[in-house]
């Protein structure tokens, strides 16, 4: 089966399409963004690149950061359409199928395109693709126009797919799979500190604070309780300059350990040596960093946007719920909770480490999505 895939580069992306390496697909991907360089990782799949400037003058760069008007005057002659390079991309490779990553880069601005060619779609919903925007009132048409018409759906929790029903979906539900696909947690749990985790008190805390992020909540709410928690060490990684700002507000240097924007490897390592992680945002889907966080026998403390996270952690069995991402005082007394429970603790990561990460691993997840696709490929009647 010949699949198309539309995506900006990202991680999760070169992860989740990595699963169909070796398989008797052919893949094709048009970097919706355009980075401007073929991706090794996925040297296996047709790559469109270097597509969006029809003249990539050496002081581009220069010339938007300086004087943006006049380079938003050129880019209107300069920069071919996203739907154009669809097209022609189509053209070229006549797809048995698109599959497209993300709704709000990769789908929703190709419906005209989807409509007019009347090809078989296959969408991903990440993270607060449905979930977000659909409490938005400018952008309900669009959800509604992209979900009536899309054939497959993948999502990364069962919420999206029931928000996707209401915005008029009736194609076939392929299923809830980490957005990046499984993880390799043998690989990843080699990083876990045995021999210290015993002696280590530390809380991990995602730094993301934004649109979705809530991190400063949490922040107050440990400046809150600091007397109370003085012999746990905090580390906080992914911070911004603002978070790095409000953080010197809050603490002095010495009670606690501050990360900005650090490699994937650095944060496994510094999960590796936790006993608790929390996450706290106002949209999100299935945060991969709880994930990995689980994998890495951490105490999850997350937040429920939704009801998602609840669909993999149940609330004082194997984890914690924030249900009010903005609420410091309710998050300082379940940070107090599960740092004056030990067993809380371990009997959550017996259970998780039991039930969660064989269910979540590379090679469970890789084979039900190659079974998915060569599921479509018997509904096209195509033979391989």
């Amino acid at each position: 089966m010949k699949i198309l895939a539309v995506s900006m580069a990202s991680a999760h992306f070169f992860n989740w399409i990595s699963q169909l390496e070796g398989t008797h697909h052919e893949i094709y991907w048009l970097d919706v963004y355009d980075s401007g360089n073929k991706v090794k990782k996925i040297d296996f799949v047709h790559q469109f690149v270097g597509w969006r400037y029809k003249w990539d003058f050496p002081a581009r760069h220069l010339l938007k950061g300086n004087f943006p008007k006049v380079y938003s005057v050129i880019s209107r002659f300069n920069e071919v359409k996203l739907e154009k390079m669809m097209d022609s991309v189509i053209e070229q490779v006549q797809p048995d199928i698109v599959h497209s990553f993300n709704f709000q880069s990769a789908a929703i601005p190709l419906i005209s395109v989807m409509k007019r060619r009347q090809l078989k779609w296959i969408c991903s919903s990440w993270g607060s693709d449905i979930f977000y925007y659909s409490s938005i009132k400018s952008e309900l048409k669009l959800l509604d126009s992209l979900c009536s018409i899309i054939d497959y759906l993948f999502t990364d929790c069962n919420r999206e797919y029931k928000q996707s029903l209401k915005h008029g979906f009736k194609g076939k539900f392929l299923g809830v799979f980490p957005g990046r696909g499984g993880f390799l947690t043998q690989e990843l749990r080699q990083e876990i500190n045995f021999n210290k985790r015993k002696d280590h008190k530390t809380i991990i805390v995602k730094g993301n604070h934004g649109v979705f992020g809530r991190s400063h909540t949490v922040l107050k709410a440990l400046s809150l309780i600091k007397s109370k928690i003085c012999d746990w060490k905090i580390i906080v990684f992914g911070c911004s300059e603002v978070t790095l700002n409000y953080i010197q507000t809050l603490f002095n240097r010495k009670e606690i350990d501050v990360y900005g924007q650090i490699s994937h490897q650095l944060i496994i390592k510094l999960m590796g040596n936790a006993a608790i992680y929390i996450g706290n945002s106002i949209s999100d889907g299935m945060p991969n960093t709880l994930y990995e966080a689980i994998i890495m026998d951490v105490f999850p403390i997350q937040s429920n946007p939704g009801g998602a996270t609840s669909e993999i952690i149940r609330h004082n069995f194997n984890g914690l719920l924030i249900e009010n991402p903005n609420d410091t005082k309710s998050i300082s007394e379940l940070i107090l909770k599960a740092t004056g429970s030990s067993k809380l603790i371990n009997n959550a990561i017996i259970f998780n480490r039991e039930n969660i990460i064989p269910s979540i691993e590379r090679n469970f997840i890789r084979e039900k999505v190659i079974n998915r696709y060569n599921s479509i490929e018997l509904d096209l009647g195509i033979s391989n």
